[in-house]
């Protein structure tokens, strides 16, 4: 049998902690695609140019090709929909206690914790942001470990009682 990666998150249970990302991650996916579609819908309705969107010099940009705008604005809501969509699955296969529920969460994450490593190792990014990003991957790393023992635990039978295994550390 596999053994899980982590016992606990933090001072709580797997399934505590897994609930707090998993509740954490669909209300940024849900606010999210609220702003997204809401600066979408509001630079578009703002601008009477057909063909370029004002940003008011927004990191640098003053004018974007609308056609872009609107490509770029619906790939982040997607984005933003998927990961809320596999935060809320990551809820309720810990709360029924299926573990192929969670794996959608898994995939996300992984694939959010790559994309954050080449956003590391982009070029002009300064000490700030590069400190910044290390700490976002580093927490983004222990969310998954965590998750993914308790898809471990989960998945080989050995669920976690809804105590916590923090005794161990007590």
């Amino acid at each position: 049998m596999k053994e899980p990666i982590c016992n606990g998150c933090c001072c709580f249970s797997l399934r505590t902690g897994g609930l707090i990302i998993g509740w954490l991650n669909s209300l940024i996916g849900l606010f999210g695609l609220i702003i997204t579609i809401s600066v979408l819908g509001y630079k578009l309705s703002e601008s009477s140019d057909l063909t370029y969107v004002d940003m008011n010099d927004f990191y640098g940009l003053r004018y974007v090709d609308r056609t872009a705008f609107i490509v770029m604005g619906f790939f982040l809501a997607i984005i933003f929909l998927i990961e809320g969509t596999s935060a809320v699955l990551l809820i309720i296969g810990i709360v029924k206690g299926h573990h192929k529920k969670m794996y959608m969460y898994l995939i996300v994450s992984f694939i959010e914790i790559i994309l954050e490593f080449f956003e590391l190792f982009k070029s002009g990014n300064s000490t700030r942001e590069i400190i910044k990003d290390l700490f976002g991957i580093s927490f983004q790393i222990y969310y998954f470990c965590v998750v993914h023992s308790l898809y471990t635990v989960t998945k080989y039978g050995n669920r976690q009682p809804r105590e916590s295994y923090t005794e161990e550390f007590i």
